[in-house]
């Protein structure tokens, strides 16, 4: 497995779509298995969910903020109980389906938009995010997402149209681009044709794309 020895392991953060609006941790369970069995600590996580959250724009990306706020605090989390868990806290990698994409996107990009709190003394970083049906667009639109040098490499799963968001291949890539162009990395993945979605899990149908990524940017041994 893609350990230093058996104290430490690297973590991945699994973490659920839904629309910001439904979901629960237990429906990525499968997902975190697949990376356990190839020697990470995989956690799933829950999130603030608004079944209005599509009632407007404002309450959207408030709902979202909300969720990436979560993400950020449970990677503070690990930090906090890395030693019980045995995670390596310096190879913290997000994935993320859907909703849950842009959770891991803005866990590894989005400032902590409500620091302090218990959890404050411990960082929130991490070194690597994936997504799929996922973007930080509309965020980057209104001003709420800003990119700097130090934001975690990403990489994206897109399809040219997205057939729940209605957003294009073009329009999400905005966020990889801002990475890029922020001095970060961001490997962007284009499905052809329409659809939402492409599997994450450790061992799947993209594995051959998500495994050097993670190889690359966690420092991993090996990621077979």
């Amino acid at each position: 497995p893609p350990v230093d020895g058996p104290d430490e392991r690297p973590v991945v953060v699994v973490v659920h779509g839904g629309g910001f609006t439904s979901g629960t941790r237990q429906q990525m369970a499968g997902t975190a298995r697949s990376y356990a069995r190839r020697g990470f600590v995989a956690a799933t996580i829950s999130y603030r969910l608004d079944p209005q959250a599509h009632d407007s724009e404002e309450r959207y990306l408030a709902t979202a903020t909300n969720a990436i706020d979560d993400g950020i605090e449970s990677v503070r989390w690990i930090r906090a109980n890395a030693d019980a868990l045995g995670a390596d806290v310096e190879r913290i990698a997000v994935v993320g389906s859907s909703a849950g994409g842009a959770v891991a996107l803005g866990t590894a990009i989005v400032d902590d938009p409500t620091p302090g709190g218990p959890l404050a003394t411990h960082s929130a970083e991490v070194q690597a995010a994936v997504s799929t049906g996922a973007t930080l667009t509309p965020g980057i639109e209104t001003g709420l997402v800003t990119f700097e040098s130090t934001d975690a490499p990403s990489l994206m799963f897109h399809h040219q149209v997205d057939t729940v968001t209605g957003f294009t291949d073009v329009y999400s890539k905005v966020t990889c681009d801002g990475l890029v162009n922020a001095g970060s990395s961001c490997t962007f993945v284009t499905q052809s044709g329409s659809g939402h979605t492409v599997p994450i899990t450790a061992g799947g149908s993209y594995w051959a794309d998500i495994a050097p990524f993670l190889w690359r940017n966690l420092d991993l041994v090996s990621v077979s």
